[in-house]
């Protein structure tokens, strides 16, 4: 199943020097222990963070403390709907890896194999003299 990938993420601009593993490997650095403040990222983690944030899969969790302006940054967190396009990005990278693809070309041979060894020794049983 290919993931729906937001157009926001996948824009000619960060084509170039930004892949899908890279913004999956952000995600889960976010479910595990939440992304350092955005003024600690590099600029090119720091722009990722930005859209993910602005495509509604992190949360910046921002706390305002009473009635005045004072926030408190609780870190980058990732949302519901950034686990769920976590997931399937996770499994579109594993399913169109080449070691995926192969392991599951041998596991259809190997089962092949077997059905034609459960063949072949059921024509050589039905031809024993005993079975006649």
């Amino acid at each position: 199943m290919k993931p729906r990938i937001n157009s926001v993420l996948m824009s000619s601009r960060n084509k170039s020097r930004v892949t899908l593993d890279g913004y999956t490997a952000l995600l889960m650095r976010a479910s595990k222990e939440g992304l350092p403040p955005l003024g600690a990222l590099e600029e090119t983690e720091f722009r990722m963070v930005w859209e993910l944030l602005e495509a509604g899969l992190l949360s910046d969790a921002r706390t305002t403390l009473g009635a005045g302006p004072v926030t408190i940054g609780l870190g980058t967190v990732i949302t519901p709907e950034g686990a769920i396009v976590l997931a399937q990005w996770s499994a579109y990278i594993k399913e169109s890896s080449l070691a995926h693809k192969v392991l599951v070309g041998l596991s259809k041979i190997f089962w092949l194999l077997v059905g034609a060894l459960c063949v072949a020794v059921a024509d050589l049983a039905s031809s024993y003299p005993w079975n006649s």
